[in-house]
């Protein structure tokens, strides 16, 4: 323990473990926020109310989801967009798994034996390429583990390549994502209970087409969940 602990100590002192949202040091290799930043984050009780909340009436709009929630809102410049950056862009994974993990631990113990397969939002395979990794991969990674429900990341794959959604009204992103998914097993997701995964939730384009498109597939019931939910509409 106390060499464990010296290594430590070294280890800080040659890579010093900074807040990513702040940069303030902080001394535990195993936290990515400080306690101040951590402070900021605003989690939501979605998961309390997983067909009784906004989101869920936002998305059931768009296509009749079953349950929508997520963990925390998205704020600009805040604690989230800084975490979902490293998630998203910076390779550090880790992230997405830790997530998940927290998330899933928050939910009541009801909705945790709802699930019989967690499918992450996929990328397509040009994007997929260029990143090297999809970020909700990891999360789902989390959810499972504690959860002990299987993921699929075959039975759904994106077949139209959208460019960034992120400068584009709700109208916009929902035409562009008409289409965007296809269900390739479908025989696979036949009378289950599907977990659709996305890390953040703008105008819910996205993860409702994904959810659309596996409904309009075989008979089965299709929730969304999200680490994170933009304040306002694009």
């Amino acid at each position: 323990m106390f060499l464990k602990t010296l290594f430590d100590d070294f280890l800080n002192l040659l890579f010093p473990n900074c807040c990513l949202n702040c940069n303030e040091m902080i001394g535990d290799r195993k936290r990515y926020l400080c306690e101040e930043c951590k402070k900021k984050i605003e989690y939501k009780d979605y998961h309390e109310y997983p067909n009784n909340n906004e989101l869920f009436y936002d998305l059931y709009k768009q296509t009749h989801v079953d349950m929508a929630f997520a963990m925390c809102s998205f704020v600009n410049h805040g604690p989230v967009q800084a975490l979902m950056h490293y998630l998203k862009y910076k390779g550090c994974t880790d992230i997405g798994v830790c997530l998940g993990d927290m998330y899933v631990q928050m939910w009541p113990e009801s909705l945790t034996k709802k699930f019989d397969v967690i499918v992450p939002v996929p990328l397509h395979n040009m994007r997929l390429k260029q990143r090297g990794y999809n970020q909700s991969d990891f999360i789902a990674r989390g959810m499972s583990k504690y959860l002990d429900v299987p993921i699929d990341t075959t039975s759904v794959i994106r077949c139209k390549n959208t460019k960034s959604q992120t400068t584009k009204g709700k109208y916009d992103r929902i035409l562009d994502m008409k289409d965007a998914f296809k269900v390739v097993r479908p025989s696979e997701m036949e009378n289950k209970c599907i977990l659709v995964v996305d890390d953040i939730i703008t105008t819910g384009a996205t993860i409702t087409s994904c959810a659309k498109t596996i409904k309009n597939s075989c008979r089965c019931n299709v929730s969304v969940c999200a680490i994170a939910k933009t304040q306002h509409e694009a």
